[in-house]
């Protein structure tokens, strides 16, 4: 009844040596009937770092094996025994007895005591569900599919799982914390590998300069993710999603661009991840992180990286052993920095009037670089979008929320993509909009939405005094903080 499982198939898998938790013993043991091998081995995930494991050498006696070791948490654990990789789901306090026939099939399998439903319903589910967690398959979802197909995809797999577990876990005792692995595998697969299409399909190409965003409505329920959530360390796609989380929010505070060189990119990932990871959680990233970066970055960044996690790693679960496997690249002297390749610029404000295609209320051609001088709240919207004139009521309450000087200083400018002007200029009284009205013609072929990039509306941009886009991706005016974001900017 337990399949064969290699080693490959395990990612990163966790548990902290926190000495505030009261560890209690597992007892794995059983008989191995025709045993062709003499040894046995146990390898335990205690930190969640795949090339990190704990290792119990055992023996056979006549066949028995008998492992034994103290937890504070659930694991993973993995039995070796003459090529094969048995896995298996722990938790202190197990027991469990599996007895097998050394045939190459496993013939004759018996799983009993504590813990043994949930591991029965962990070879059950990952035979089930064996392809949807096959990843070379997914990439080539995102090579060849629209997003929206990919998302479908996504979903539908998603959704089968959740109606697996629904009905099984009625039929199998299984524990709390093992349905707790379950919703937070299914629940960070998916968003692990929608965060992954655009990321993979930037890095696919040198030649590809920008990241495209997800659109919006794909994005609106990340927020219902516990971000920092140190109970799903044990499972794999949750740290898959820190990984794509981190590449994708850096990517969008650069405008969606791609950086230079890999140093350059791993000090603004390490920038963010400091900003919006916790504990825990940021450990565990970082350690991955170094292991992954450590032969693209620069010695001198990896220093950077290896002696934050000295700082922050406080039971060194990760630290001595990633300063042991970087030891040698950080000892290395740095290499002079060559120039670096000039890329064209993606936005050049004093030559846009072409570029977006944009026109006033009286019909006449506009540049942004006009507004030099001055911040600007940029609103891309279109008469048809119903969540556009949605959040057009909290933009007027934003405007009235300024000062008089400070109404002075920010423009609030609202370009709409409708093809139908009268649409639009309907729209712009029906709805009592104040500030400055612009219009790019043609819908989702306008200049601007092909120039910005932009797949979904509302989408809101911040421009700083200088005439530089410095957040592609801005808050929406629903959001208190976005008033915060936008005085700060006068005075720079």
């Amino acid at each position: 009844m337990l399949k064969k499982l290699s080693l490959a198939v395990l990612l990163s898998l966790f548990a902290f040596t926190n000495n505030s938790n009261a560890k209690s013993n597992f007892q794995l043991t059983g008989t191995i009937r025709e045993a062709k091998a003499k040894g046995i081995n146990l390898w335990i995930y205690k930190n969640f770092l795949a090339s990190n494991p704990d290792l119990i050498v055992g023996a056979l006696n006549n066949g028995n094996y008998k492992f034994k070791s103290a937890i504070d948490q659930p694991v993973f654990a993995v039995l070796e025994y003459n090529n094969s990789r048995l896995k298996f789901f722990l938790e202190p306090g197990d027991s469990i007895n599996m007895s097998f026939t050394d045939d190459g099939q496993h013939s004759g399998t018996e799983i009993t005591g504590r813990g043994s439903e949930n591991n029965f319903f962990l070879n059950n589910f990952e035979s089930t569900f064996q392809k949807d967690f096959i990843d070379s398959l997914w990439t080539a979802r995102m090579m060849n599919g629209s997003v929206d197909a990919f998302e479908n995809e996504l979903f539908k797999s998603r959704k089968s799982m959740d109606d697996y577990i629904g009905v099984n876990v009625v039929i199998h005792p299984v524990s709390t914390a093992f349905k707790d692995y379950l919703r937070n595998l299914i629940t960070f697969r998916y968003w692990s590998m929608l965060l992954a299409y655009p990321v993979v399909r930037a890095n696919s190409d040198p030649k590809i300069l920008t990241v495209e965003p997800l659109p919006d409505v794909m994005l609106q329920n990340i927020t219902e993710v516990t971000l920092n959530n140190p109970d799903a360390l044990l499972c794999d796609p949750y740290k898959a999603f820190l990984n794509f989380y981190v590449i994708y929010y850096t990517s969008a505070a650069n405008g969606f661009k791609k950086f230079n060189d890999y140093s350059t990119a791993a000090d603004r990932k390490l920038a963010f991840a400091k900003a919006h990871l916790l504990g825990q959680v940021f450990d565990i990233w970082l350690a991955q992180f170094c292991i992954d970066e450590k032969e693209h970055v620069s010695p001198f960044m990896l220093r950077t990286m290896v002696n934050t996690l000295k700082t922050t790693d406080k039971y060194n679960n990760y630290y001595p052993y990633i300063s042991s496997i970087c030891s040698a690249r950080m000892q290395m002297k740095d290499e002079k920095k060559k120039p670096e390749p000039t890329v064209e610029k993606v936005k050049e404000s004093n030559s846009d009037k072409d570029e977006l295609g944009l026109k006033d209320l009286n019909g006449k051609s506009f540049s942004l670089s006009e507004l030099k001088g001055k911040v600007v709240y940029i609103d891309f919207w279109a008469s048809w979008c119903g969540p556009c004139r949605q959040m057009m009521p909290f933009s007027k309450q934003l405007h009235e929320n300024l000062t008089e000087k400070q109404k002075k200083q920010i423009t609030f400018l609202y370009i709409s993509i409708d093809a139908n002007e009268d649409a639009w200029k309907k729209a712009i009284t029906d709805l009592g909009l104040e500030g400055m009205m612009l219009i790019s013609p043609g819908n989702w072929t306008s200049k601007v939405c092909t120039y910005f990039q932009i797949n979904s509306i509302p989408r809101y941009m911040i421009m700083d005094k200088k005439g530089n886009i410095v957040d592609f991706n801005a808050k929406r005016p629903a959001e208190l903080s976005l008033l915060d974001d936008l005085t700060k900017l006068i005075d720079q």
